[in-house]
């Protein structure tokens, strides 16, 4: 028969490896009168905080609304990791339809982006996505945590970290710029969206400052060929504004240019001839072998396109018929591009709530 008091030791030392289930440790020299009532007791308590993990998570399914975060936040920081993914789930779902609800909320759920969980790292991200869409500013504090899931295995946290500072760049493209050697890290990730959004993040941020950029300008040239159209044009946009600055470099990369000479976009196509443009009056004998490819674009749709033709022709010596007075005064070029908004369908696509984890897949 095995002594009283080891078998009290065993009770003892499975409770201390519980303490947030009792709210406090058992001193090793204390005295424990546990009978298996109270065992069962205490087990009940934890089933019960867990059943009432999975209570509020239902809630907020059917009407978030109705979900008091004041008390859902204790879940926030349960040493349990079922109650955390599943209140961090419940505060993603008030944050979907009711973002500024959950704003007082954000230091306590900032935590929740650390988090030894994929899964609750993940619905953390888009918590500060979706707060974002509502409210950039108030997530500003947050973007060194937010950072950090630029590193993330997952690529839809990534993801969701990405949409947060193009939300933020909108308002506070100098806020964002410290990060920018983060962000790069995303320019050529596999989710296109995420591409989209980081190429914009660049795209505002030269708009304001050139040089910052200008080092990522390799990584930028990348996204010339994406998919997405209007990540190519972001791309073609910070080209065009990089070339400025600094002709020489962006002459280097001419080859990549050309092809968005031919772009479905009036816009992009106009961002690319006027880096021609600005190449052929430093180095026209670097622009003479696109002529070709140029000179379809005398008929463009913009008029400053147009314009812009006719100068790089009239620099490289290759105006033929056309020749116009060396004296011509050509206008800067347009520096508005095509929004980063909700009403694109890439954008809408990729917040369709699929790429969410849901906590029910790992239920213990």
């Amino acid at each position: 028969m095995t002594p009283k008091s080891t078998r009290l030791d065993r009770v003892r030392e499975w409770l201390r490896q519980l303490p947030h289930l009792i709210g406090q440790t058992i001193p090793s020299s204390g005295v424990l009168l546990c009978t298996h009532k109270q065992i069962c007791t205490i087990n009940e308590v934890n089933q019960m905080n867990r059943r009432q993990a999975k209570s509020i998570a239902n809630k907020s399914d059917t009407n978030p609304n109705s979900v008091n975060l004041d008390d859902a936040q204790i879940g926030l920081n349960d040493p349990d990791q079922f109650i955390r993914n599943q209140v961090t789930y419940a505060f993603n779902n008030v944050a979907a339809q009711y973002p500024r609800k959950v704003e007082e909320y954000l230091d306590v759920l900032a935590p929740r982006l650390n988090d030894t969980s994929e899964e609750t790292r993940n619905i953390a991200t888009h918590v500060f996505s979706e707060v974002a869409r509502a409210d950039p500013k108030s997530v500003v504090q947050y973007l060194d945590r937010l950072k950090q899931r630029f590193y993330d295995t997952d690529e839809f946290t990534r993801h969701y970290a990405a949409h947060v500072f193009n939300e933020v760049v909108d308002l506070e493209p100098l806020q964002v710029k410290p990060h920018l050697d983060t962000v790069a890290r995303c320019l050529n990730d596999p989710n296109k969206y995420t591409r989209h959004y980081t190429t914009y993040v660049f795209a505002q941020v030269v708009k304001v400052e050139r040089e910052p950029v200008t080092d990522y300008l390799d990584k930028v040239v990348q996204r010339l060929d994406d998919t997405n159209a209007k990540t190519r044009n972001f791309a073609t946009f910070i080209i065009h504004e990089l070339v400025e600055s600094n002709p020489k470099e962006v002459s280097k990369h001419l080859d990549a240019v050309e092809p968005r000479l031919r772009d479905a976009s009036k816009f992009t196509r106009h961002y690319a001839v006027y880096t021609f443009y600005k190449v052929s009056e430093e180095f026209p004998s670097r622009v003479a072998r696109y002529t070709d490819s140029l000179r379809p674009l005398k008929s463009d749709e913009l008029a400053n396109t147009q314009q812009f033709v006719s100068g790089i022709l009239e620099a490289t010596g290759n105006t033929g018929k056309d020749t116009q007075s060396t004296q011509t005064e050509y206008p800067r070029s347009n520096t508005s591009i095509e929004a980063s908004s909700d009403t694109d369908p890439a954008i809408n696509d990729s917040f369709s709530g699929t790429n969410i984890y849901n906590p029910d897949g790992d239920n213990p």
